[in-house]
């Protein structure tokens, strides 16, 4: 199975912007951390994009599509299936551009009580 994104992952924008992860969900931990799902990612701010805006190149600003392939059909975190190390996403930007998983922060799962 490939690796489980978790709250500790690295994604970035094709030119360096990093995407700003905030887990929906606490109680499902992959490596300490809370794991990633479909909502965590699918809309999230991207900040510090380098590409400068002129009439054909817009920064990207946001994760703007998921596309299946991206998440596991085995393993859920709070009813949602977790995002795999496949992450396959692209940007807001102009041109769009693929998400890079730059560390996908993937551990042992572990369940919190309660």
């Amino acid at each position: 199975m490939p690796l489980i994104l978790n709250a500790g992952a690295e994604l970035l924008c094709p030119h360096g912007g990093r995407v700003t992860i905030l887990p929906g969900q606490q109680r499902v931990l992959v490596g300490g951390a809370p794991a990633l799902r479909l909502s965590d990612v699918q809309g999230a701010p991207i900040v510090g994009c380098p590409v400068a805006p002129t009439p054909t190149t817009v920064p990207c600003t946001l994760v703007a599509a998921v596309f299946p392939g991206s998440w596991s059909s085995t393993v859920l975190a709070a009813g949602e299936p977790v995002l795999l190390q496949t992450l396959v996403a692209i940007t807001n930007g102009v041109p769009p551009g693929p998400v890079v998983v730059a560390q996908p922060g993937q551990g042992q799962v572990q369940a919190m009580p309660g």
